[in-house]
């Protein structure tokens, strides 16, 4: 027999390990770690997601013809019409199958991406504490800040360009909202006033809204002081309805404070805020109620990058309506139209709604004959309703939207445009622009419009320097103004005895008569009394602003903060 296999021989033992220090403690991990991402990556995959979102209306465009084609070749009615037809309801039946796959994707990747983006609203809620501390004790007055729905998302970008506004309104409720502390105690209030800021999800909008317990806004001292200034004639101020006046406190050149461009000094008229909340594709609303409250709200959407609109056709083109501004639509027979102050108007459940045609509003040449039935999109914005005709509905969709560009941005009744699936570009509407021109046709009548818009943009730049005036004037007139230029003080009233003008920019410091005499002189004459004047001045101090509001400007610039979009911006809202 063979000799048994020794046994294995025990492993070497290893090396001793060198001793190491005792280490400290590891961090526990989180189950979800906070990465920190540059926004203009965000930005970037966003572009993409858009462009994504466009390939796929595009493709349920595609869907929707091969189905016409599937009506088509059943018309044939022949056997090779047929199997054309059986042959492209399979390719249709598979496209579904990916359409619907394709959807899912999209759609997770777009909320993927927007998480990514959203921030809640205590990121500039919070910041509001102190400010509302440090005007207390510069007002004397006692005021606290109370907060709510701060966890609620909204967009970076939509936070960041609203954060002024709401700085404007909190001021604005401290300053001429909120009490004294005397006068509270003899109104039976509490010695501190609040501020009640909250923000909450609708749908896929978001509503800020600011409300204080203060005084509220009479809205006869709103009327009247807008008779003061022409912005409305005493027919129009008898048939306002409260609620209505309430908002003529967001009309240019209503506001009597300082108006100052620079959006975060103080001031700054609430035509600013409206204007800032309707560029972000929102819209403002209003209530109060003398000796008690007043409340604004902001209802904004949550995201810039894509919305749901509802299409409709006028004059050959596509426009889009946003959701968020529609209260309905409806079909209608021409002949339920009455007419009720030169303007047709609908009933419609007990209400009586004002309707205008699309295409006549906006100037376009009708491309379809008059049809006894009507299409009308039923467009809400602050207090109003208003009906739009137009020529037929196309249904609702979600749009990416597309930025006009700086050149195109300040378009009246335009918020942006998009892609539709065909590939042509469809503009998307500016509701509330829609709703205040309609009014406005209703109140001073299209004819009277048409003739002033003719004449309201002549500038008159006064500045001693020629640098400074030369740049002004470049600026305006790339804008599409005409403008004219004094040299000082004189020579600008040689140059309004001459003719008048719808506006004039003003230094202050000139030899002869100097801006604040210019103005003074102006507005002791009635044929200037009403030319708005904007100061832009190396002049900087709260002093000088002051001042320059007393004498009679509606908006004040400083050189050193001088922006060309400041000085077009405040023109745009003084004589637009």
């Amino acid at each position: 027999a063979a000799p048994a296999a020794p046994p294995p021989k025990p492993p070497a033992p290893a090396p001793a390990a060198p001793a190491e220090p005792p280490s400290a403690p590891s961090k526990p991990v989180a189950a979800e770690e906070t990465i920190r991402v540059e926004i203009s990556k965000v930005d970037l995959l966003l572009d993409m997601v858009g462009e994504l979102l466009i390939s796929k209306i595009k493709m349920e465009d595609k869907l929707a013809r091969s189905k016409e084609l599937i009506d088509f070749c059943e018309s044939l009615g022949l056997e090779e019409g047929r199997r054309l037809r059986d042959r492209i309801s399979k390719f249709a039946e598979d496209l579904t199958v990916d359409m619907v796959e394709m959807n899912y994707l999209t759609q997770e990747i777009q909320n993927r991406a927007m998480k990514i983006r959203m921030l809640p609203a205590e990121t500039i809620f919070d910041t509001f504490q102190r400010t509302v501390r440090d005007l207390s004790r510069e007002l004397n007055k006692e005021v606290t800040l109370k907060l709510s729905g701060r966890k609620t998302e909204l967009d970076k970008r939509v936070l960041e360009e609203i954060k002024p506004s709401l700085i404007h309104i909190i001021r604005n409720s401290m300053d001429h909202g909120i009490e004294r502390p005397e006068v509270r105690e003899a109104r039976g209030k509490p010695r501190m006033g609040t501020i009640h800021l909250s923000a909450g999800h609708k749908g896929d909008t978001v509503t800020i809204q600011v409300e204080d317990d203060g005084g509220g806004i009479d809205p006869e001292r709103v009327k009247k002081k807008a008779l003061e200034r022409g912005l409305i004639d005493a027919k129009r101020a008898q048939s306002m309805s409260d609620n209505e006046a309430l908002y003529l406190i967001m009309v240019p050149g209503f506001s009597t404070a300082e108006i100052i461009t620079d959006i975060s000094g103080r001031g700054v008229g609430m035509d600013v805020v409206k204007t800032n909340v309707q560029n972000l594709k929102g819209d403002v609303t209003l209530a109060s109620e003398v000796g008690k409250f007043t409340r604004i709200a902001i209802t904004l959407p949550m995201t810039l990058s894509t919305m749901n609109v509802l299409l409709a056709e006028s004059a050959g083109e596509i426009f889009a309506f946003p959701l968020n501004f529609l209260e309905e639509t409806c079909i209608v027979n021409e002949k339920d139209l009455i007419t009720e102050g030169g303007r047709s108007v609908l009933t419609l459940r007990g209400r009586t709604i004002a309707v205008c045609r699309l295409d006549t509003l906006l100037e376009l040449p009708r491309r379809t004959p008059p049809s006894p039935e009507l299409q009308i999109v039923l467009v809400h914005s602050r207090s109003q309703v208003m009906g739009f005709v137009v020529d037929r509905f196309l249904g609702n969709q979600e749009i990416v939207v597309k930025t006009l560009g700086d050149h195109l941005r300040h378009i009246e009744n335009v918020a942006g445009a998009t892609i539709l699936g065909s590939g042509e570009p469809a503009l998307i509407l500016n509701c509330a622009d829609l709703v205040s021109l309609a009014s406005s046709e209703r109140d001073t009548g299209a004819a009277s419009k048409a003739e002033g818009s003719e004449h309201s943009r002549s500038i008159l730049v006064v500045d001693d320097s020629i640098t400074t005036r030369t740049m002004e004037k470049n600026v305006l007139e790339t804008a599409g103004y005409e403008v004219d230029v004094a040299v000082n003080g004189h020579d600008a009233l040689d140059k309004l005895a001459a003719r008048l003008y719808n506006l004039v920019v003003s230094d202050i410091e000139m030899p002869g008569l100097n801006g604040f005499e210019l103005i003074t002189r102006m507005k002791k004459e009635d044929r200037l009394r009403e030319i708005p004047v904007i100061i832009v001045s190396a002049l900087a101090t709260d002093e000088d602003k002051r001042r320059g509001i007393a004498v009679g400007a509606n908006a004040y610039i400083t050189k050193g903060t001088f922006d060309q979009e400041n000085l077009l911006g405040t023109v745009r809202r003084l004589i637009r």
